[in-house]
């Protein structure tokens, strides 16, 4: 059994990867941000981390690198919505000592061969094959029910950053705040089994990072409404 650390600023991804974590037998540990990730690192040493991409505070390679630098040597999967070529993004990854990656959105099934896989391959094995049981799947259906019951909210709030940003398309503030929230849809959706969402939402994520390149808002505005029409007509 290992200790993983998981870092993700999106809390129903978190309690995800515990619940399948946990179920097969691991120790987890959580942080929301980068601050807490590396405060959790003076205290314990995690046999594996599973790392976001976009945090709140920070990019989670740059903190990886950072880490390997204070002489941190645990493997470590970078999990994110990076929706794009994977080759392209791998001198990144080797850049800043992260050696093994897995794209969002991920289920709790593919989370955890990962892992096995990566524990394997650092010397840490067990002798019979981890397979989630039907209580587990339960639980991740229960889960899925509540993820789905709240999504209406969430993308409400995602309506509400996107018509701020719409009034004021020049501040970096509400770019960040509109980003991370369809980033963390784009991201986490696919896990509950609502691809179509995070489809959606990788969209509206790839065209505010256009606006902050100098695009006009239309295209982010024209994304929401495909998402919001597609998957929840009654909030139009």
């Amino acid at each position: 059994m290992a200790t993983v650390l998981v870092l993700d600023d999106d809390a129903n991804f978190r309690q995800l990867a515990s619940l399948t974590l946990n179920a097969a037998g691991h120790t987890v540990l959580e942080a929301g941000r980068c601050s807490a990730a590396a405060s959790v690192l003076r205290s314990h040493k995690p046999d594996l981390l599973i790392v976001d991409g976009l945090l709140p505070d920070g990019e989670g390679t740059a903190w990886v690198k950072a880490q390997r630098g204070g002489g941190m040597t645990a493997p470590v999967v970078f999990i994110s919505a990076f929706r794009k070529n994977s080759k392209e993004l791998q001198p990144l990854l080797k850049a800043s000592g992260i050696d093994h990656s897995l794209a969002k959105p991920a289920t709790a099934a593919e989370l955890l061969a990962t892992v096995e896989r990566v524990l394997r391959q650092h010397g840490i094995e067990r002798k019979e094959e981890v397979t989630l049981g039907s209580e587990e799947l339960r639980a991740l259906e229960q889960m899925r029910a509540r993820y789905a019951a709240d999504l209406p909210g969430v993308i409400s709030a995602l309506q509400t950053s996107v018509r701020q940003l719409a009034a004021n398309s020049g501040d970096a503030a509400l770019r960040g705040v509109a980003r991370r929230r369809a980033h963390q849809l784009a991201g986490t959706a696919g896990s509950f089994g609502f691809a179509p969402v995070g489809d959606a939402c990788a969209k509206i994520e790839q065209a505010i990072i256009a606006l902050q390149a100098g695009s006009e808002i239309g295209p982010v505005e024209a994304a929401l409404r495909e998402l919001v029409l597609a998957d929840f007509p009654e909030l139009s």
